[in-house]
């Protein structure tokens, strides 16, 4: 999947419909990516506006999600 990313509401719906798309809850999630379950609910709401760009990417690429940048 490749999505363009616009906003970090964006950025959380992206991931949880990847994450149900995989069959995986978001503590499942939590476990492969070494990060705490409060973490994922957060980037999913949109209330983490800062996640951090290797966290986003190894959350992305868990979920096998392209991720495309325009600079």
């Amino acid at each position: 999947m490749t999505y363009s990313i616009k906003s970090p509401e964006h950025l959380g719906i992206v991931i949880r419909t990847a994450r149900k798309a995989k069959n995986l809850s978001q503590k499942d999630l939590a476990k492969l990516a070494g990060t705490p379950y409060s973490r994922i609910s957060a980037i999913e709401t949109g209330k983490l506006e800062e996640p951090g760009f290797y966290s986003v990417v190894k959350l992305l690429r868990l979920l096998d999600v392209e991720l495309e940048c325009e600079l």
